[in-house]
């Protein structure tokens, strides 16, 4: 016997009874020919046909080989009576459990334990503190990269309106040169500033291979120069100008242009500014009557420290020549002069400095004739003739206060108030010296002369206290 198929019906509770008009019955293969019979109480099949009653309750359950020989046994007693007997619990308990298969059954949650007032306690803050951390998170992401973004977009701005760096140098050039521009001008830090400088400078000699004499260098080494003296470190800035002016002699004879010969000039008269500074004099009037002749035509060549200077008649030889760096090399020079208290050598430069720039009648030197006119009057306030200098510090003022919102008029309306204080105060006219030194420290503010503020403020408290002692003295002889 071959069993291939299954056919059965059956009622709610699985049991062989009919119901509802239609009997229970089983159809299955026996030697390839489909049988039917019906199911009896003692779940038999008897009296073999070969019709099938049709039910509507009817449903395919697949037979194996293997699973018919564990639900199905066969019994044989006569050659012509077949019977088959179903194992009951076998046979629909596995359909019960392929029906239950098909059945929707609802899931409810289970019901979970009771909770003390502690653990719910504990799982509140747990949510709480993944909450934070989650906050947390976002939020220093978010600030990492809005200050990413804002620290690029501020060096975009600077690279592209305040500060441009040569295009042919590599990223971290550029980024270096752009620091040392910020802890310049925006952010001042001289020390960090020359960190920035010198790793552009590294980074330019060794990846970018550009030459020492490049001018792109030799801005980064006036850059250096600059911070020194800003550090106050005089003697390296020295020599770091020196070196500045050897590389821009080495390249001059190929290159062409007064804007280079301006470059040469302004190097030598920094480097006679610092050699005022630190009182080497006669170093100093080399430098500056070295870059006068330069400007008057001489022959470029480094300047021998050896050499006798020129006379200072030679220096106003060419009457055509006058310009802001004529005026200001020529001023430090007599300015040279006066510290060394030869004033037979400043008294000529200034007069002939001045009748040079009245000659000229440009509106763009008026505040250097205010400067002169001051200088002149401290010269004749250190020869004790303070009479004249009065005459001069005051000219000078009244050309400085025309040239009012101008820094360098207001700088120098702030020095010859200063001067004319110190006059009234050896005088003894501290009432008129207390209100120059005020005007003094007003226009000081307005030129953001911090230097000029300090020691004007220390004149002005010097005549307060001289003041306030004479009071007390004069109340308690009373």
């Amino acid at each position: 016997m071959i069993l291939q198929q299954c056919r059965f019906g059956f009622s709610s509770i699985f049991s062989p009874i009919v119901q509802n008009g239609f009997r229970n019955c089983v159809k299955v293969h026996i030697n390839d020919n489909i049988i039917v019979s019906r199911l009896s109480f003692q779940l038999q099949f008897s009296s073999l046909r070969t019709k099938s009653l049709r039910s509507k309750a009817t449903h395919t359950l697949p037979v194996t080989k293997g699973i018919a020989a564990s639900r199905f046994r066969f019994f044989r007693y006569t050659q012509n009576n077949k019977f088959l007997t179903i194992n009951h619990n076998t046979f629909f308990q596995s359909l019960l459990r392929q029906k239950q298969r098909l059945i929707h059954i609802p899931s409810y949650p289970p019901i979970k334990r009771q909770q003390t007032a502690f653990q719910i306690a504990f799982k509140h803050a747990g949510r709480e503190f993944v909450r934070f951390l989650t906050f947390l998170f976002i939020s220093l992401l978010s600030i990492v990269i809005i200050g990413l973004l804002s620290w690029r977009g501020y060096h975009f701005y600077i690279e592209h309106f305040l500060y441009p760096t040569p295009t042919k140098l590599s990223r971290p050039a550029r980024d270096c040169l752009r620091g040392a521009f910020i802890r310049t001008k925006i952010s001042p830090d001289s020390h960090t500033a020359e960190i920035y400088l010198r790793q552009a400078l590294q980074i330019i000699l060794e990846r970018d291979k550009l030459d020492l004499n490049d001018q792109i260098i030799i801005d980064i080494l006036k850059s250096l120069g600059d911070n020194y003296v800003w550090r106050g470190n005089l003697e390296d800035a020295i020599l770091q100008y020196r070196q500045i002016l050897e590389l821009l002699l080495q390249q001059h004879p190929s290159r062409e242009g007064k804007e280079d010969l301006s470059e040469v000039i302004d190097i030598a008269k920094k480097l006679g500014d610092l050699y005022i500074r630190i009182q080497d004099y006669i170093t100093a009037e080399k430098y500056l009557v070295w870059a006068i002749g330069l400007l008057q035509g001489n022959v470029i060549e480094l300047l021998n420290e050896d050499d006798e200077v020129l006379e200072n008649t030679s220096i106003f030889a060419s009457t055509s020549l006058i310009n802001k760096d004529f005026i200001s090399i020529t001023d430090l020079l007599a300015g040279l002069y006066a510290k060394q208290r030869k004033y037979d050598y400043a008294l000529p430069l200034y007069l002939s400095l001045l009748k040079m720039i009245q000659e000229k009648e440009s509106l763009k030197l008026k505040c250097w004739e205010a400067i002169i006119n001051g200088h002149i009057g401290e010269i004749f306030f250190a020869m004790g003739k303070y009479d004249e200098a009065l005459g001069w510090l005051q000219k000078g003022l009244s050309i400085a206060k025309n040239g009012d919102g101008n820094r360098d008029c207001d700088e120098c309306a702030g020095v010859i108030l200063n001067n004319l204080g110190l006059i009234h105060e050896r005088r003894e006219n501290n009432e008129l010296a207390v209100s120059l030194y005020i005007n003094a420290i007003e226009f000081a503010e307005k030129a953001q002369d911090f230097i000029g503020i300090e020691d004007f403020t220390k004149n002005l408290n010097r005549v307060r206290t001289r003041e306030e002692n004479s009071e007390q003295v004069s109340n308690e002889t009373i």
